[in-house]
């Protein structure tokens, strides 16, 4: 979990310092988030449910990247 965190962490930062993610947010709260909820993941996965490997990758790169407001409203 060390390891892991600390891997996010920095690869996090340097997106911040090349302005790619924003800075102003804690690099170490992401990363720990980003690996809560994949973690997580192990807990409430079936793969022989109506989910697909797929569609939870997809859902969580989009919910991590751009968030989960529409941009209305």
């Amino acid at each position: 979990w060390k390891e892991y965190g600390e891997l996010f962490t920095e690869m996090i930062g340097e997106g911040q310092a090349r302005g790619e993610f924003k800075p102003q947010l804690n690099s170490k709260m992401i990363a720990f988030g980003i690996l809560g909820m994949c973690n997580w993941m192990a807990r409430w996965y079936d793969p022989e449910g109506e989910v697909s490997v797929e569609d939870v990758v997809e859902t969580y790169f989009s919910m991590t990247v751009n968030g989960l407001l529409s941009g209305a409203g």
